[in-house]
């Protein structure tokens, strides 16, 4: 099955300039095109940009994500493999710091909404009463 442009860009919610840059930058193979010159992606090349997509949004740069892919084209050798699964492991790695300290910020400002929340009620009981609100978060 081939899809064209619109619709692959649809489907892995991505713009069609991004899938040309894709292109473009080799990221993915060169996209075969019919007799009028539109792109006709497969469900191959389309796995492809998945795959560079996933790689990118876990902050893989895209010479690395080029090379990362290359390395996956027809039938890697074993060190290939290892390689790509190290690439990744190590971005998994990253995002698991990454949400680490993503969890630590909601705390504070979860802490903070509890103290403004406090004040608040605080003040519906004693409207008179001065509050003080720190602008740091």
């Amino acid at each position: 099955m081939t899809y064209g442009i619109k619709e692959v860009a649809n489907l892995v919610n991505v713009t069609q300039n991004a899938l040309r840059y894709y292109e473009k930058v080799s990221v993915i193979d060169e996209i075969t095109r019919d007799k009028n010159g539109v792109r006709q992606y497969t469900d191959k090349d389309v796995e492809r940009i998945q795959m560079a997509i996933i790689l990118r949004n876990m902050g893989m740069p895209i010479n690395e994500v080029r090379s990362s892919l290359h390395q996956l084209r027809n039938d890697p050798t074993l060190e290939e493999l290892y390689a790509f699964k190290e690439n990744i492991s190590e971005l998994l790695d990253q995002l698991d710091e990454r949400k680490k300290m993503i969890d630590l910020e909601k705390q504070h400002v979860q802490d903070k909404i509890k103290i403004v929340d406090d004040q608040i009620r605080r003040k519906k009981e004693n409207p008179s009463i001065k509050i003080m609100i720190s602008k740091r978060a």
